[in-house]
This record gives structure tokens, C-alpha cells and sequence, in this order.
């Protein structure tokens, strides 16, 4: 995964954790984002502009190209501006993603 693929996966994630929205709000939103991607990037800079900390816990639920469940996991998720975050994975396995702004780092306690 690139670190820009990372990045838009933890801001899709935060906005997802961030709290409740009416889904006829967002339905404008939605058919945009799906047409352009760089719509995309400016709703989540925006949605993210003003936040310096966060701290969330999230449950991630992980389907096959069939849609198909395949596995849970679920953690922490810390975030500190400028550009570092903690993604603590604690089931099903225990998991760690870290950065600093400039370089990621990935740790598995079963490697």
C-alpha cells in the first residue's frame, strides 16, 4: 500500500469514526467523490484542516472481491498533527503502523 493509498484510507476511516451524518447530507457528497477523485481529496483536506489530535477506537471489516465477509479487526487509532498517527491493532492480531510525518513504520509481534 503507497503511502498516499495509507493516508486516504485513514482519513476515509477517520471520517467514518468521527461521528454520526445524515445520509441525505451526504448523498451530493457521495456521487462527487465517486466521479472525482481529487473532489475527494480536497472534502477530506478540508474535513481535516482544522483537527491537531484525535483518538478514536474502530472496528474494520474486511470483505473478499465477492463482497463476501471475510475477517474483522479492531484497535485504536491515534492522530497528531502535522502528519503522525498510531494505528494500534489489537484483534485479531496484534498490530502496529506508525509515522511521523515522513516515514512509516509497520510492526507484527508475530513476524
Amino acid at each position: 500500500m503507497t503511502p498516499k493509498n495509507l493516508i486516504a484510507y485513514l482519513a476515509i476511516t477517520i471520517m467514518v469514526c468521527a461521528g454520526p451524518v445524515r445520509a441525505d447530507d451526504m448523498e451530493p457528497v457521495a456521487e462527487g467523490v465517486i466521479e472525482n477523485s481529487e473532489m475527494a481529496w480536497d472534502l477530506l483536506d478540508g474535513y481535516l484542516t482544522d483537527v491537531i489530535t484525535m483518538r478514536a477506537q474502530f472496528r474494520q471489516i474486511l470483505l473478499d472481491e465477492n463482497q463476501q465477509f471475510v475477517q474483522t479487526a479492531g484497535g485504536v487509532l491515534a492522530l497528531k498533527r502535522p502528519g503522525q498517527f498510531r494505528w494500534d491493532y489489537n484483534d485479531p492480531y496484534e498490530q502496529l503502523v506508525l509515522s511521523d510525518g515522513a516515514y512509516e513504520w509497520l510492526y507484527d509481534a508475530e513476524l
